[in-house]
C-alpha cells in the first residue's frame, strides 16, 4: 500500500496498551489525505490522527502506530485505538464517496492483516464497545460521536457501519488459510493390510486414503 508519510507533534507513546479497536473519524470536505496532515502537523491544533484517507483514495500517516493520536478526545480509546481521519462531504450526513469508502476498506483491511486479526467487530454503541470482551484475533470497530458531542463519523457512515465490518471480514476471511485435521487409523508394514483397513472403513461409511512414506 503506497501511503506519504508527514508526522504530527501532537501524540504519545501508546506504552503497554494493546491495539485492539479501529476507531473511524470524519473530515468535513474532500480534501487530499497530505493537506489534512499538513493540518494536523501544526502543534496549534492539538490534534492528530493515526491515518488519513483522501478524496482520491490516497493515504497519509499522520501518527506511528505505535503511538496515541490525539484523535477521539479520549484517552481510554485512543491509546487502543489506531484511528482514521476520512474525507467525506461537507453537509450531513457527510456521505463518503466510493472511492473514500472503498480505500477506508482497504486500510482497515491492512492494518488487520498487520496485526494477525482475523475479525472486526462491531459493538454498535459506546456502552456496548466499553463492555465487550476482545476475543483473540479481533478489533472492535469505534465512533469519535461515542466519546464527545460531534456528528463523526457522519451519519452515512454509522448507517453502513454493519456493512462496512462484512465486507472487512469477508476479505479477511478469503486471506485466511483453510485448516483440515485429519484422523489416521493404522500405519501398516504390508500394504495389503492398509487396502484391508481402507475397505473396512469404507464399509462402515468412513472416507479413508492410502498414503505411502518412505522410512
Amino acid at each position: 500500500m503506497k501511503y506519504d508519510v508527514l508526522l504530527s507533534p501532537n501524540c504519545n507513546p501508546r506504552g503497554a496498551n494493546p491495539i485492539e479497536r479501529i476507531t473511524i473519524h470524519c473530515v468535513v470536505g474532500h480534501f487530499a489525505a497530505k493537506t489534512v496532515a499538513e493540518w494536523f502537523a501544526k502543534s496549534a491544533r492539538k490534534a492528530s490522527s493515526n491515518w488519513i484517507v483522501g478524496k482520491s483514495g490516497d493515504y497519509c500517516l499522520s501518527v506511528q502506530e505505535d503511538h496515541r493520536a490525539w484523535t477521539s478526545g479520549n484517552a481510554h480509546n485512543d491509546y487502543r485505538a489506531i484511528t482514521i481521519e476520512t474525507s467525506c462531504d461537507a453537509t450531513a450526513p457527510y456521505a463518503f464517496s466510493d472511492v473514500e469508502y472503498n480505500a477506508l476498506v482497504d486500510l482497515v483491511v491492512d492494518i488487520m492483516k498487520r496485526y494477525k486479526r482475523t475479525k472486526l467487530v462491531y459493538p454498535g454503541s459506546k456502552a456496548a464497545a466499553e463492555t465487550y470482551k476482545i476475543h483473540p484475533g479481533e478489533m472492535i470497530l469505534t465512533f469519535h460521536r461515542y466519546y464527545q458531542k460531534v456528528a463523526c463519523p457522519g451519519q452515512w457512515f454509522v448507517n453502513h457501519a454493519e456493512s462496512f465490518v462484512e465486507e472487512v471480514n469477508r476479505r479477511l476471511n478469503e486471506t485466511q488459510p483453510k485448516v483440515l485435521y485429519k484422523v489416521q487409523v493404522g500405519a501398516y508394514a504390508q500394504k495389503n493390510n492398509a487396502i484391508k483397513m481402507q475397505k473396512q472403513l469404507k464399509e462402515k461409511g468412513f472416507d479413508g486414503f492410502i498414503v505411502e512414506v518412505v522410512q
